[in-house]
């Protein structure tokens, strides 16, 4: 803003005066100083800081004078910082103002603002008004599918105008603790605005009757439970939802499943797994770990026979058929049995 001053009581000037006589000191912080007409007062002049006349007066005739001073947008808008840092949390509500970075303009104009479209955060924020640079958040931000973002926003003197100044706004993503465990390995499907993570199931093999010793070997991998804010990693604690009689344990610290006693009937058991913050119970996941019972293998399987002999076409290709001794016709079969799986053994000695 520009700041003028002249004498507020009235000019006196002898008649007769020569012209560039100066009758008033013009007190400016930022010249120079103008008439916007001057053909509105052709007997006077700026020179420098000074008023004068540009002609001789008689008393007879009196000079009324007006000095309007205009203030020219000869400065264009700066932002105090280059580069401002900032988190933000990951649960910020939508459609409210986050941050107001303004830009100054020394002659006090109105400052027009745009963000630029090319950054990673111009799809996460946008600005309230062109002139009013509030950056309110437009869509959900996701830690664990975004842990940082960038914005740059220009400043201008009119909306057409090329940037004026930019200022660089780099935002650090901050973890919030709003999701519960995931059983590992996990799936991971890619939301619009957040990653979903498909919780693993297990299975293995146990035998019928047989009490196995130590920790159960599951597939595709032991159970495994990670907090699902990766950025926290809040220690996840396991307890079984049914063990069936006390026939399985599970260790609250490592998720191992072992067993207390056999298991007698050859039906499947699925046992419930849950995986739960240490720190907050209620944040918690489930899982089913499912178990083959197999019988108990009684014998080896063993060759019908001790020997077998066949014959093979000389000059024959790689994986040709070889073919029963004698015959040109019967490929060769041979042929194992095992007393465990009867119904299985017969199958394979007809095929």
């Amino acid at each position: 803003m520009l700041t003028c001053c002249v004498s507020e009581n009235p000019i006196h000037v002898e008649e007769n005066n020569k012209a560039g006589l100066v009758i008033s000191n013009i007190t400016i912080t930022d010249p120079p100083v103008t008439i916007a007409d001057p053909s509105k007062a052709p007997d006077v002049a700026v020179r420098g800081n000074t008023l004068v006349l540009t002609k001789t007066i008689d008393y007879e005739e009196q000079l009324p004078l007006i000095i309007e001073i205009l203030n020219v947008n000869d400065n264009t808008p700066k932002f105090p910082q280059k580069v401002l840092n900032y988190n933000i949390n990951e649960l910020f509500p939508v459609n409210k103002t986050w941050k107001t970075v303004t830009a100054n303009d020394p002659d006090n104009d109105q400052i027009y603002y745009r963000l630029d479209p090319n950054t990673d955060g111009a799809k996460y924020f946008k600005l309230k008004t062109q002139n009013t640079p509030e950056l309110i958040l437009k869509k959900p931000i996701d830690y664990e599918k975004t842990k940082s973002l960038q914005l740059i926003l220009f400043a201008m003197g009119s909306p057409n105008d090329p940037p004026a100044d930019t200022v660089t706004i780099n935002i650090i993503v901050l973890d919030q603790d709003n999701k519960p465990p995931v059983f590992e390995p996990c799936s991971e499907i890619l939301g619009s605005t957040a990653s979903i993570c498909l919780n693993a199931v297990y299975t293995g093999n146990i035998t019928q009757g047989k009490n196995e010793t130590g920790p159960l070997q599951l597939n595709p991998q032991q159970i495994q439970a990670v907090d699902g804010d990766k950025g926290i990693n809040t220690l996840i604690q396991y307890r079984m939802v049914d063990d069936h009689g006390n026939t399985f344990k599970i260790n609250q610290n490592t998720g191992e499943i072992t067993m207390s006693k056999p298991v007698t009937s050859l039906n499947p058991v699925v046992l419930t797994v849950m995986a739960y913050q240490e720190n907050d119970h209620y944040k918690y996941f489930t899982t089913t770990v499912t178990l083959n019972v197999l019988k108990v293998n009684k014998c080896p399987p063993r060759f019908t026979k001790v020997e077998y002999y066949g014959n093979i076409r000389e000059n024959s290709e790689p994986e040709s058929i070889v073919f029963e001794q004698g015959s040109t016709s019967k490929p060769l079969t041979i042929k194992a049995e095992d007393c465990d799986f009867p119904d299985v053994s017969k199958k394979k000695a007809v095929g």
